[in-house]
């Protein structure tokens, strides 16, 4: 299809039924923003059970079980809809069998790596082997967020790489180096006293925020933590420093001032597909280091300090660097906000607007083929 004829996209917007949606729903809820801003020829038809409004979710996810809403009456639903392209943007939930060609992005393969993700078993287990199986077999394009998850993407689970499109994300708007009028204001309000070091993200294993509090011992400078207060926390805080403070989640307009007054961000994840939350640290000018693993070499880049990972003492140096050398702080600053800026969800928009038309275009016969190729790589990868 031509890029200035209107496309109809259906889009699997499951991942906001969270009201308080996680990695997949920031990465949704950005990039739908976006394309709905910047690609007006791209028409979205969101598709959610609750909690959606205007085109993140005009229709209703079809009820039933799983597994026939899924994979029969989704894109039943999508085809009288007239949308020329499934798209679900969340690792999984593509129809296998479907009449419309299919996208799907795929975050990462760490949901495969049973040295980081233990395997998945009773009934979600069987939902990640067959909605995993039918998503990367149905898919006539994957889109990763880094070249780093597209390589582990295709060596893992055996996906054509020329089917793999990389689109980098970006940081929202409200991420910015720019000192609100109210932040004193909120600093107080979250019990924050500066100078402080700042930790947003997940605490799972994955995330190894357990070196970040060793480190956190050897620094005098409190530890801010922002994430999902679970049971699995309860350990880690045990092995915090009396100085540490655990936020739980906080919205994005609080998040964008703890993220700017930061004296530092420190991110030790040994596993990501691509981390959003340095960028977003990036983009609000705060320094930030990050573990030499995963994505993050790539997304970083020279915009960051990147240290060995679970190195407590390589990442308490690289903090205390930070904090006694206002020179090396500022140069981190600067290296920082130039980084952010080659990061966009404009960019990723168009990007992603540019996979989906070209997809619409796919013939049938092309997307039958191309099943039935894919299929049994797909159902042997989904139950590794």
């Amino acid at each position: 299809m031509s890029g200035d004829r209107t496309i109809r996209v259906a889009v699997d917007l499951r991942c906001l039924d969270d009201p308080r949606p996680r990695g997949f729903g920031r990465y949704a809820t950005a990039l739908l923003d976006s394309l709905a801003e910047h690609e007006p020829s791209v028409e979205l038809i969101g598709f959610a059970t609750r909690f959606g409004s205007g085109h993140r979710a005009a229709c209703p996810f079809p009820t039933g079980s799983e597994l026939v809403a899924e994979q029969w009456r989704f894109p039943r639903a999508a085809t009288q809809r007239g949308a020329h392209v499934i798209w679900c943007p969340a690792n999984r939930g593509l129809p296998l069998l479907s009449p419309l060609p299919t996208v799907l992005t795929l975050h990462d393969a760490v949901e495969w790596d049973r040295s980081m993700v233990p395997r998945p078993s009773g009934r979600s287990g069987l939902r990640f082997a067959y909605s995993s199986a039918a998503s990367i077999a149905s898919a006539a394009a994957i889109i990763t967020p880094s070249a780093t998850a597209a390589g582990e993407v295709v060596r893992r689970l055996h996906v054509d790489p020329a089917l793999v499109h990389v689109v980098h994300e970006g940081a929202a708007p409200c991420f910015a180096p720019v000192e609100g009028p109210r932040d004193a204001e909120v600093l107080a309000q979250l019990g924050v006293a500066r100078p402080y070091l700042l930790y947003v993200g997940g605490f799972d294993d994955k995330k190894d925020v357990g070196t970040l509090l060793e480190a956190a011992h050897a620094l005098t400078t409190p530890l801010v933590l922002v994430g999902d207060l679970e049971r699995r926390t309860e350990a880690l805080r045990q092995a915090a420093p009396p100085t540490a403070r655990w936020l739980g989640r906080v919205d994005d307009s609080s998040l964008a001032v703890l993220y700017r007054h930061a004296v530092a961000f420190a991110f030790p994840a040994l596993a990501e597909g691509f981390g959003l939350p340095p960028v977003e640290a990036m983009a609000s000018g705060a320094p930030v280091v990050v573990a030499r693993t995963g994505s993050l070499p790539e997304v970083v880049a020279d915009g960051g300090v990147l240290v060995e990972p679970r190195s407590p003492l390589a990442l308490a140096a690289a903090l205390r660097s930070l904090l006694n050398d206002p020179r090396h702080r500022d140069r981190m600053v600067a290296a920082a906000l130039r980084r952010a800026s080659q990061l966009s969800w404009a960019a990723a928009a168009h990007s992603t607007a540019a996979v989906l038309r070209d997809v619409a275009a796919v013939k049938t016969a092309q997307m039958i083929a191309r099943r039935a190729r894919s299929s049994p790589a797909a159902f042997r990868a989904a139950v590794l």
